[in-house]
């Protein structure tokens, strides 16, 4: 019989139990940045309903990798958007893990337009005004006696006419009037970089359903690069962008239809499980589905090198 310390034996570990998300998002810490975030904006009560009213519209943001969820959603408030669909929200993504080579679901912030205008007259921005020029409407855009100048008679809003452009206008504290403007071949050339495709490489989600309210963020994200913005409220946008723009994603939030196909998946229940499941949708498997083969890491799993912090260095759009 052995006489060595019992405490300098090999002996069996019991496993640590993972904590589940409601366990992270309610821990002290997680609840402590949340209150800070939206200080002056909600409860961090209200935050945290929305945020699980959110997981439950979404199923698949459930079986994302916890840390993106919880890092989107604090990118989220440092926007001063909230993830109720209006302001912001959360879209669960296909995304490659080089450390494990497995494809996994990771959670990226998007905000709307609403909630960066939200955001941009939360801090000092007046007068803010964005619009869509459609073939036929008067459109004036220039310099007048050395003054920035524009003018525009909208249609009504059922106008079906093609769209020529987006602009966004807003005043200085000084009353100086200053606008951004974009063609609709700028704005298509932002929406051919996204990465919110499906397997077949097509693009999916708002830019579809929504391209008017994606062209008006748009031109909204370059007018803030003149906007006099917290570093905070920088680093957040940059890393919004990076995500939706810079990474090898698929976009897996279902489709929102009337109603389901014949023989189609609901589009608030899971994707259909030969694209994105295996043969047990009841259970989360031990190992995600590999969807097509990606480069590139995971957003949010590993703190991203430091960034000059100037606002010109962010990418044009």
């Amino acid at each position: 019989m052995s006489n060595a310390p019992t405490d300098k034996l090999d002996l069996p570990q019991a496993p640590v139990p993972k904590k589940t998300l409601y366990e992270i998002v309610m821990s002290e810490d997680v609840k402590g940045h949340i209150a800070y975030l939206v200080e002056n904006m909600m409860t961090p009560e209200r935050c945290i309903s929305i945020f699980w009213h959110c997981c439950q519209k979404t199923p698949l943001l459930q079986q994302c990798a916890p840390v993106t969820l919880i890092a989107a959603l604090k990118n989220l408030l440092m926007m001063r958007c909230e993830p109720d669909g209006i302001h912001g929200y959360l879209v669960p993504f296909w995304a490659n893990d080089k450390a494990s080579g497995r494809s996994v679901l990771t959670c990226v912030a998007v905000p709307s337009a609403r909630g960066l205008m939200r955001m941009a007259r939360s801090n000092g921005v007046t007068n803010l005004n964005i619009g869509v020029v459609r073939e036929g409407e008067p459109f004036s855009w220039g310099l007048d006696e050395g003054k920035f100048a524009m003018g525009h008679i909208p249609e009504w809003d059922d106008s079906e006419a093609p769209i020529r452009g987006f602009y966004c206008t807003w005043t200085d504290k000084d009353l100086y009037l200053h606008g951004e403007r974009m063609s609709l071949r700028a704005v298509e050339e932002v929406m051919g970089r996204t990465k919110s495709r499906n397997k077949k490489g097509e693009i999916v989600g708002p830019w579809v359903t929504d391209f008017g309210q994606m062209g008006l963020k748009t031109v909204i994200k370059r007018a803030s690069k003149q906007w006099d913005l917290p570093l905070y409220i920088q680093e957040a946008m940059s890393a919004a962008d990076d995500q939706e723009f810079g990474s090898e994603m698929r976009n897996v939030t279902p489709e929102k239809t009337n109603g389901p196909a014949e023989g189609e998946t609901p589009w608030n229940n899971a994707p259909p499980p030969e694209e994105f499941q295996n043969d047990q949708p009841e259970a989360l498997p031990e190992a995600l589905p590999e969807p097509e083969e990606q480069n590139d890491l995971i957003p949010g799993l590993k703190m991203p090198a430091p960034k000059e912090p100037v606002t010109v260095n962010r990418e044009d759009y």
